[in-house]
């Protein structure tokens, strides 16, 4: 038995010679020898510079090298997927692990191969949304804009028009909507800035008035309001900034923050970055239940989480909740069926979750690469095999 290891830890060191490109004519010519023994050996060094390949591309590195790549990638990378990709490739270059990149790589067969086909061609989202006006037209706005600014008139971010009408006078009610693998900008009269994600509507007036801002959200948005006061005799007020939910009302006075409050989703998320803000229950919801907790005021760092009723606060890392707005997935101590979910709306895919294990997931993920990278990453820090039939994500056997 130790003889078997001792073989594996060379061949391994072999290994990472190859990729590396270093090996000497005698350690080719061993080495090749080895491949040659059988199929599993070259399968196994298949997997293991396809992975490879895939953390230099993704990570940045150029070529390998494990002692120095630990400290690069845990210096560049806040949460825990690199840092893991780093210490497994350190201990099996170094160590000679083979067995663990033999677990990491299984056998899928024809099944799983055609479902790793089909997963390489979903590519991830882009600028996607529907303007719809009051008179009811509908709008789809262009993808290779990446936002509208709403003032006299409606224009891109670099003025382009997208009405040849203008939207002012009256206020009416108006509403952008980007669909699964959608993300759009939106500059509210008053200033305000919205990032719409993917699957998601903000409802919003041509004009805001003098006492009152107020938007509505299904879905999830990161807000940056614009200070706003109205003269009232010879002292200034504040303009309130209302964002309304399923079932709570998020009121702003200046500052920057997340809400997610996707129907499908257990509970609804208000992340603050930066000032403050004041969660309460909205009527519906306050007649139903009236506790102590259905209005809270957020401080910077604070998350208010909005279930059943309740409204409860905790800290949090922002970025994690922040971090799409961005072109990341951060994820920690993520339950994976949610992790799934934020996939499914951001490639535009349909999620089975029957066979899910009851884990979380740690990762750091970039949102532009196709969908066969991202679960690449994720199989290999989580060891769940997953595969896409007919744009349908399962869990395979």
């Amino acid at each position: 038995m130790a003889q078997y290891f001792s073989q594996q830890h060379h061949m391994a060191s072999l290994a990472a010679k190859a990729i590396q490109g270093v090996l000497s004519d005698a350690e080719a010519a061993e080495f090749n020898r080895w491949l040659d023994e059988a199929p599993a050996n070259r399968a196994w060094f298949d997997a293991l510079s396809e992975q490879e390949a895939l953390t230099a591309k993704l990570v940045g590195l150029k070529q390998y090298d494990a002692s120095a790549a630990y400290g690069r990638v845990s210096r560049r990378m806040r949460t825990h997927v690199w840092l893991r990709i780093a210490v497994a490739a350190s201990l099996v270059f170094a160590a000679g692990a083979f067995s663990w990149f033999t677990w990491l790589q299984p056998q899928r067969g024809a099944t799983g191969q055609s479902t790793q086909l089909a997963a390489a061609g979903v590519m991830p989202g882009g600028n996607r949304a529907t303007l719809t006006l009051a008179d009811g037209r509908a709008i789809d706005l262009s993808d290779a804009q990446a936002g509208i600014v709403v003032g006299d008139g409606v224009t891109y971010l670099d003025g382009t028009a997208v009405l040849d009408d203008s939207a002012s006078g009256a206020a009416t009610l108006m509403s952008l909507t980007t669909p699964k693998g959608g993300t759009y900008q939106i500059t509210l009269p008053d200033g305000s800035k919205v990032w719409l994600n993917a699957n998601s509507t903000l409802k919003y007036p041509s004009q805001f008035s003098k006492e009152m801002r107020v938007v509505e959200l299904e879905g999830e948005a990161y807000f940056d309001v614009s200070h706003q006061t109205n003269p009232i005799g010879q002292q200034r007020s504040l303009i309130p900034f209302l964002v309304k939910t399923n079932g709570q009302t998020i009121e702003v006075l200046g500052t920057q923050f997340n809400v997610s409050a996707y129907l499908d989703d257990s509970e609804a998320q208000t992340t603050l970055v930066e000032g403050s803000v004041r969660l309460s229950l909205s009527r519906k919801s306050r007649e139903s239940s009236f506790t102590p907790d259905n209005q809270v005021v957020l401080k910077p760092g604070e998350q208010g989480q909005f279930s059943n009723g309740t409204i409860t606060t905790r800290q949090v890392d922002t970025e994690q909740f922040t971090a799409w707005r961005y072109g990341r997935f951060v994820f920690q101590q993520t339950p994976m069926e949610d992790v799934l979910r934020q996939l499914g709306r951001w490639y535009d895919i349909e999620v089975n979750y029957a066979g899910l294990p009851e884990r979380q997931f740690n990762g750091d993920l970039p949102r532009n690469v196709p969908l066969s990278e991202a679960l690449r990453l994720i199989e290999l820090t989580s060891g769940v095999r997953l595969g896409l039939t007919e744009r349908r994500l399962q869990v395979i056997e």
